[in-house]
Parts: structure tokens; sequence; C-alpha cells
């Protein structure tokens, strides 16, 4: 048994060289023993470009299939199906959104273990949803949950019910948690006494579903999902980088890093090719 199942969306577009990139960091720091499980939407399968499907095959890593039954559609609904999806036995789960990298050598269940919880999350840098408490108890009650008596402070200094960064999602794989985290999004995206809730129902139902799991959450140092889509954030203080776009990729140098897997793993000469070749078939 693994100590760790890392769930990772790679979809045609962008999320195909992210994808590959977020994998070889992990290929390169990780030190726990680990499976890499891949999941695409099943109707956009046959769209992945040859590239990613060659360099999945090397790696030997299959291409698990999706169905997000979120309608209208819901992208970040992806990272929800798949975290619930059925995997080899491992001690935990880690869900990662396909643009961040694992830029140093870690130990995960080392971190993990230290922690007094069942779900292991970063705390939001602010709600984008609702600073209103009301909204929050109208979400806890209609999915039948007693609302947290504590609050937390998020990263802008402002309390607020507990709320997380999704980008990053820890938990024991035999915990139940990632069922009842779809459950929660599905019955909340359903209610319309629930409203603005997209694109941050997967934040909403995250700390909802804990809680209706009778689950503990327990909070990582922000180093494992560490925003780099700023200019004051220094790239030394991540494990764990979340760069969210190109531009931000390269600020911070991270295309040195993707040029050389690129070149070492992937098969191809130069990474700004790579990206052309994922994201202009979908353009």
């Amino acid at each position: 048994m693994n100590d760790i199942n890392f769930v990772i969306m790679i979809e045609p577009g962008k999320l195909e060289w992210q994808g590959m990139m977020l994998i070889e960091s992990i290929y390169e720091n990780c030190e726990d023993s680990f499976a890499i499980n891949v999941y695409c939407g099943v109707d956009k399968i046959s769209r992945l470009s040859p590239v990613v499907l060659r360099y999945l095959e090397k790696r030997n890593i299959n291409i698990n299939p999706i169905n997000n039954m979120f309608q209208p559609y819901y992208p970040h609904g992806n990272k929800i199906v798949s975290s619930a999806m059925k995997r080899d036995k491992a001690k935990y789960g880690i869900f990662m959104d396909s643009d961040m990298l694992l830029l140093k050598k870690t130990r995960f269940c080392a971190e993990l273990d230290k922690h007094l919880g069942d779900v292991f999350v970063v705390r939001a840098g602010l709600d984008r949803w609702s600073n209103s408490e009301a909204d929050w108890l109208v979400a806890y009650s209609e999915v039948d949950v007693e609302p947290y008596p504590e609050k937390i402070k998020l990263a802008d200094g402002r309390e607020s019910y507990p709320y997380f960064n999704a980008g990053l999602v820890a938990f024991y794989e035999e915990s139940g948690f990632a069922s009842a985290w779809k459950d929660v999004a599905v019955e909340l995206d359903l209610n319309d006494k629930i409203s603005n809730k997209r694109p941050w129902l997967d934040q909403i139902a995250l700390p909802i579903a804990i809680k209706k799991s009778g689950l503990k959450y327990s909070l990582l140092n922000p180093c494992f999902n560490y925003g780099l889509n700023n200019d004051y954030n220094q790239l030394s203080e991540a494990v764990v980088g979340h760069y969210h776009t190109k531009s931000w990729l390269y600020h911070h140098g991270l295309n040195n890093i993707m040029r050389r897997y690129t070149r070492e793993s992937v098969g191809e000469k130069n990474f700004a090719v790579l990206v052309n070749k994922t994201e202009k078939r979908v353009s």
C-alpha cells in the first residue's frame, strides 16, 4: 500500500502541460511512496493531445474517466468528483490543482501525521463568496448541519466561519470525506436558497462536508498551498507553489524548471512549444 494517492486533473488545453509539470515535480520532490491518479472528463479523453498520451504511457499512468454531474457544467466540480473516485488503497489522498508545483523535497506523511484531524487544508486568503454570517448559516441549515462554533482568521485578517482554499486538499482515504464533499456540493448546487455560489461552490461545500461527516479539519502551514500570483510572496517560502497563470509562472522563474521537465521527461525540446501544442488545439 502506498502512503499517498495524488489526485490530478488533466483535460485538453492548458491542464495538459500543467498536469505533466505537476506530476514531474512530484516525482522529483516527493519522498513518500505514492501513486499518481489522473482523471479526465469521459467526453474529453478522445481530445487529449498525443504528447500527453505518450507522456502518461511512458510514466505508466492510467487516465481515469469521470462524469461531472454538475449542471450546468461546473469546471471546479471535477476536483470534487475525482477526489471521490475509488482508488487503490493508500493512507492519504491529496488533491492538487493542476497549476501547482511541488518545489522542495517533501515527506507529506511526516507533515500530516503531526496534525490531529482527518482533512488537511490551508485557510483561504479571503471569503470571496460571502462575508455574511447569515449566508453561511443558511448553507449549513439547508444540509442539516450545525455550524462550527469557532471562527478562523483568514489570511486577510478577517474572521469567518471555517473557509479553506480547495487548491490542495489532503484527507484520509478511508475517512469517507471525499464522498461527503461530493454529496454536499451537489445538494448545495441544487438549492436555490444558496445564491451566488459559483465558482466558489467547492470551497463552500468543503468545511460543511467535513462537519457533516463528523470529521475534523486541521490547518496546514500556508507553504503547502502558497499563492505565487502576486509580487510580494517569495518563491523561497513555498513547498507547494500555486502559480495560477502562465504569466506568474514566468514572473517567478518557474519556466526554468518546466524547460528541464519538458526536455528530460516529456520528450519535447521547448517548453513554449509544448504550451502551444496543447493550448492551441482547443483555442
